[in-house]
């Protein structure tokens, strides 16, 4: 590259070293962070390594998008710059660096610039600003709120714009952002980031709609996708309400009244999740008649699993439908704990009734991680260390092979105590082994919850 460099420049260009500016691109770790503070009549940056940065900005005064060529370079070990603008007062204005996002570095603004970006952009000239900085300055914003460099109050700010947008390349990243926190969604609740996310998607479908329409672009489509999914997920009535009447539309003709395959997860599964007795019965009736097993899995998206847990028992008792139905229930039994494990009412009828509702081909090892796994509190993980403790007999005779025990008991036949301790013993192991796996969960638990907090700052 130096001598390409060097047989294409003018002899009256400075020389420059190619390797050196290559270095810190290639052996640092991430990329650079740049600290701009805006000042009346100068900008101040802060560049976190040693990389030499080819910068670009624009200001609200003199807006200009389009030009994306280098204005000044962030030199080599230099990590401190300084631009006079000694004919423009900053003091109104906002500045914004890496224009379309031509650079490989994020920025961070002092406080004042970025509500004055906020307020811009929560004006109808948002447009204004190029999409790509748009979806920058959402993407920086975000990672600096998570790293605890920017007040969540002023990510709302900035991020509020998003109620008027319908670009697909602009809310991209919020989309990943929400889809970095999803493991947070059982701990949301009432929690004020939860709500930034509903107040831009409710207006967002508002405008975009439900139904997809001959004249939408990919883009379109692909933002409605996203943001019907992320609404239901969070919860939101109305979204399962259209995807419910969807639902019985499709099941009314299901062979005529087809889905589109990028709808039917959608459709399938928040649709079931509000879906009432008959609606419930007639999918499984469907179904089963169609022997469509895929579809069973959606049937853990219900609201009512212990509904459907009880409907699978009862149908494994006819021999017709036992091999299919067996088949399908150890799935179902899996998908019911991984979406309803948490609730408290779930969770007490499955360990209360657990010798019907587990799977006779699981072991209750197998089961009892599945369910520690997928709850989210510490009482429930108490809750089944208590139950574990009460089914000492259980865990022996399930999960100790024939083999073994006879062993043990024809190694100790003249010895009834060594039987006993023996036994105790592989017990205890299990309990042991249980008990490791709760209070790993029970850290993840607490991890998230201090995560979940950060969103409250």
């Amino acid at each position: 590259m130096q001598t390409a460099y060097e047989e294409q420049v003018p002899e009256i260009w400075p020389t420059i070293n190619v390797k050196k500016i290559m270095d810190p691109w290639i052996k640092q770790k991430s990329f650079p962070m740049l600290s701009v503070q805006v000042n009346e009549s100068y900008i101040e940056i802060t560049n976190d390594g040693d990389w030499m940065i080819p910068l670009t900005k624009t200001t609200q005064k003199y807006l200009d998008f389009n030009y994306t060529s280098t204005i000044e370079w962030l030199n080599l070990g230099k990590n401190f710059h300084t631009i006079i603008s000694p004919k423009l007062s900053l003091k109104d204005t906002w500045v914004i660096f890496n224009i379309q996002q031509t650079g490989y570095y994020r920025v961070n603004y002092n406080n004042e610039n970025w509500l004055k970006i906020a307020r811009y952009l929560n004006s109808k000239n948002y447009k204004k600003i190029h999409v790509l900085n748009r979806a920058q300055i959402i993407d920086d914003a975000f990672h600096l709120m998570i790293a605890k460099q920017l007040k969540f109050s002023i990510f709302c700010e900035l991020s509020k714009y998003l109620s008027q947008e319908t670009n697909y390349i602009a809310w991209y990243p919020m989309i990943k952002a929400i889809e970095y926190l999803s493991y947070l969604v059982p701990f949301f609740k009432g929690q004020p980031f939860k709500v930034v996310i509903v107040n831009q998607l409710r207006p967002l479908l508002d405008k975009i709609g439900y139904k997809e329409k001959s004249e939408d672009d990919d883009f379109i489509k692909c933002l409605r996708q996203e943001a019907v999914k992320w609404e239901c997920v969070l919860g939101n009535f109305e979204c399962k309400t259209e995807a419910v009447t969807k639902l019985k539309w499709h099941l009314e003709d299901s062979k005529n009244n087809t889905l589109l395959p990028w709808w039917r997860k959608w459709t399938y599964c928040d649709g079931l999740a509000v879906a009432d007795d008959v609606t419930l019965w007639f999918y499984m009736k469907t179904f089963i008649d169609e022997k469509d097993t895929k579809m069973f899995k959606y049937l853990a998206c219900s609201n009512k699993p212990i509904f459907i847990l009880r409907t699978f028992i009862v149908m494994r008792s006819n021999p017709n439908r036992y091999f299919l139905i067996s088949k399908n229930y150890v799935d179902l039994f899996h998908y019911i704990v991984m979406r309803h494990a948490r609730n408290n009412t779930i969770l007490d009828y499955i360990l209360n009734n657990w010798d019907e509702t587990k799977p006779k081909e699981i072991s209750t090892i197998t089961a009892l991680i599945g369910i520690i796994n997928n709850v989210y509190s510490g009482k429930q993980l108490d809750k089944i260390m208590t139950f574990v403790k009460n089914i000492k007999e259980i865990l022996l005779t399930i999960n100790v092979p024939p083999v073994i025990r006879n062993s043990i008991e024809s190694r100790t036949q003249n010895c009834t105590e060594c039987a006993k301790m023996v036994i105790d013993k592989i017990i205890q192991f299990q309990i042991c082994s249980i008990q490791t796996k709760v209070n790993i969960r029970l850290s993840q638990i607490k991890r998230h919850i201090y995560s979940c907090g950060i969103m409250c700052i």
